[in-house]
């Protein structure tokens, strides 16, 4: 069978146009504008800068200085800190420190329990012994510290320069009491310092009388010597 050629022509135009009407349509690319891109950068820009400024704190005023009060000038450091200044020791006693120490020898006058008539003055000598470690001047001395006092002063300054082991004889001046009965009363050995110290440690020297029996001999009341004691009387009450 023979077809006509324009007929054929216009059949394979149809189908064709048939063909791409039936086809799916692809999605159009958009066309940018350079110059709308530049508008929106800029824009993007500008919301940063503003959220960036909002976050940043202001900054805040100066703060006044105050001016010192003061015109003192400023005390100069030394290079070098002084030494950390050392405190003294305490002083201790004077004893403590020269070591005085004496000891009993012996009663040169009166010795204990000699009678004695009421009110009657006597000299009580002592005989000791310088037995430490200093010298005994005359600023050393005797004093009484306790008992019946029988008249006796306070003090009674060492009668001479006493070097360490020498002796020395000290006396007292005393009277009798009135009143019947035995009596005693002590001494103590003081330094220059003021301190006391006692005889071989723990003793003090001492005075014991019977009152109301032989009063002693004139030797006994006069002289310094080592004359015989009188007897010992036992008093009357």
């Amino acid at each position: 069978m023979l077809y006509n050629k324009p007929l054929l022509i216009f059949l394979l135009l149809c189908s064709v146009v048939l063909l791409a009407a039936c086809a799916p349509t692809a999605p159009k690319t958009p066309t940018v504008n350079p110059d709308d891109l530049i508008t929106q950068a800029a824009g993007t820009v500008a919301v940063q800068l503003t959220q960036n400024a909002a976050l940043t704190p202001s900054p805040l005023p100066p703060t006044a200085t105050i001016a010192p009060t003061n015109t003192q000038a400023p005390t100069a450091v030394p290079a070098t800190l002084p030494a950390a200044e050392t405190k003294a020791p305490a002083a201790t006693s004077a004893s403590a420190q020269t070591k005085d120490a004496a000891s009993f020898v012996e009663d040169v006058t009166i010795p204990d329990g000699t009678g004695a008539a009421p009110g009657v003055q006597f000299e009580k000598i002592w005989r000791i012994k310088n037995t430490g470690e200093t010298t005994w001047t005359t600023a050393y001395s005797l004093n009484w510290v306790d008992g019946e006092r029988m008249g006796s002063p306070d003090s009674i300054p060492m009668p001479k320069e006493v070097r360490p082991g020498e002796t020395v004889d000290i006396s007292v001046k005393l009277t009798a009491p009135a009143k019947s009965g035995s009596y005693q009363t002590f001494f103590r050995l003081r330094n220059a310092g003021g301190q006391f110290f006692r005889l071989d440690g723990s003793g003090d020297l001492w005075v014991k009388i019977a009152v109301g029996g032989v009063s002693p001999t004139p030797d006994l009341t006069e002289t310094a010597g080592a004359p015989t004691a009188s007897p010992t009387v036992t008093p009357t009450e």
